[in-house]
């Protein structure tokens, strides 16, 4: 195997990678070429628990200091401080790093996360270490550091850092007055808020005023997300409101040549995307740069007629909604689908949800997107660290439409290129509804 090219060899640690990690370091293990090979897949990742002020934290990270071998070979540095109420492993945390590493950027939900309050001194020592770092996430509920965004973005200005903060709506903690979003290196923000789902203070609307006022900020950001999840108490619902009542009136003033060029933008699935909210979006950033959206529910024509006028995408090639039509929808809302969809540039990837006539998807949907798709997804997966989202998905009728074996074969026409398909068929335990959706399928 010595004299197997450079080019089989990383094709066969790739393989051995996806399959186990103990597997991999013990391949980098059989001799100085094959540690040069698969050394960068084993210690490509570097997760750091972080623990307030404890001497083993401190001590193992300083002992990170004196691995000269593995420091080489990182690229991205996960700083995590999870929520200690819960039991975590070195499997659980193996998972999540996995997790970070394969999902695409929109679709990313992390646990719940606690917060750091120790020193930073040894983390910063440890940065200037690495040589071949590209990627830094903070998965804290703190803000990261002024200092050591400083320090990456001195010794590695190339590198990409995603932050994860939580946002509460008080004055004192607005987002857009944090040091930290300043920072050149700074590429993702995926704002964590709140809801208590028991109560009223529940996100219906979306939440993004915070997102937009941030994004005015540091117009250099490449990836905003909004993430909600249940917490009682400590909900933002109510506090957002208060918040949102004090701040400016967005209007068209804001539109500037300076827009952000995001790349992707991700709103959660479980809030209504208006007309207006589409219209904000626009103004404070150049939506044509976007190749991933995830859009939220669409349920009011006013939204589907701004996207439809306004056409501002060009290099989208993800798209994520949830479509339900209003209790008053008008016999023309086809063809306000379609209209929509009409405006937006062909996709390779498209998951729609909801509760949509089925009969629009083969007209309104593939015929536009059918020759590029390479994945249509009719149903989404729980996500991985949260149910919650799925739960409040269900509870607005059904997520996705249950497909008959008839508008499986339409899209079949309609998709050569197809490679990945996520659908939901009638389980009726060999009844003919579901062993023709299954044939339709094969």
């Amino acid at each position: 195997m010595d004299r197997l090219p450079v080019e089989t060899k990383l094709l066969i640690v790739e393989l051995i990678g996806e399959v186990s990690r103990q597997a991999l370091r013990a391949l980098s293990q059989v001799n100085h070429q094959w540690h040069d090979v698969a050394g960068p897949g084993v210690y490509g990742t570097l997760l750091i628990r972080l623990e307030d002020d404890k001497p083993a934290h401190r001590d193992r990270v300083l002992r990170l200091l004196d691995a000269t071998l593995i420091l080489l070979h990182v690229k991205h540095v996960i700083l995590l401080n999870r929520d200690t109420s819960r039991s975590i492993t070195a499997g659980k945390d193996a998972r999540l790093c996995r997790y970070l590493r394969q999902s695409p950027p929109e679709d990313i939900i992390v646990p719940a996360l606690g917060t750091y309050k120790g020193d930073w001194t040894a983390i910063i020592r440890l940065v200037q270490r690495l040589t071949s770092l590209k990627r830094f996430d903070f998965l804290i509920h703190r803000h990261c550091p002024p200092e050591l965004l400083n320090v990456l973005a001195q010794t590695h200005p190339h590198c990409r850092v995603w932050v994860f903060p939580r946002c509460s709506f008080y004055p004192a903690e607005n987002l857009s007055r944090k040091k930290w979003a300043l920072s050149p290196v700074l590429h993702a923000v995926q704002i964590i808020c709140y809801e208590n789902p028991f109560g009223l203070s529940v996100h219906t609307d979306h939440p993004d005023r915070a997102l937009r006022d941030l994004l005015r900020q540091a117009p250099h950001l490449k990836q905003l997300s909004l993430q909600i999840s249940p917490k009682t108490p400590g909900s933002t619902g109510q506090s957002y409101t208060k918040w949102l009542k004090s701040r400016p009136p967005e209007s068209g003033s804001d539109a500037s040549p300076a827009r952000a060029r995001l790349e992707v933008l991700s709103l959660p699935l479980i809030t209504t995307l208006t007309g207006n909210g589409f219209q904000a979006w626009s103004r404070v950033a150049d939506l044509g740069y976007l190749t991933a959206w995830t859009a939220g529910a669409l349920e009011e024509g006013s939204a589907l007629a701004a996207i439809t006028d306004l056409q501002p995408f060009r290099a989208l090639k993800r798209l994520t909604i949830s479509l339900h039509p209003p209790a008053d929808s008008l016999p023309s809302w086809p063809q306000i689908i379609q209209a929509m969809f009409d405006s937006i540039p062909p996709l390779w990837y498209l998951c729609l949800l909801g509760m949509y006539d089925s009969t629009i998807l083969p007209t309104a949907v593939l015929d536009r997107y059918g020759l590029t798709s390479i994945e249509l997804k009719l149903h989404r997966e729980t996500p991985q660290y949260q149910s919650y989202e799925s739960t409040r998905l269900a509870q607005k009728g059904q997520i996705a439409l249950i497909f008959p074996a008839d508008a499986i074969r339409r899209m079949a026409v309609h998709c050569p290129r197809l490679k990945t398909l996520r659908i939901c068929v009638q389980r009726l335990r060999g009844h003919p509804v579901e062993t023709e959706a299954y044939e339709a399928l094969g």
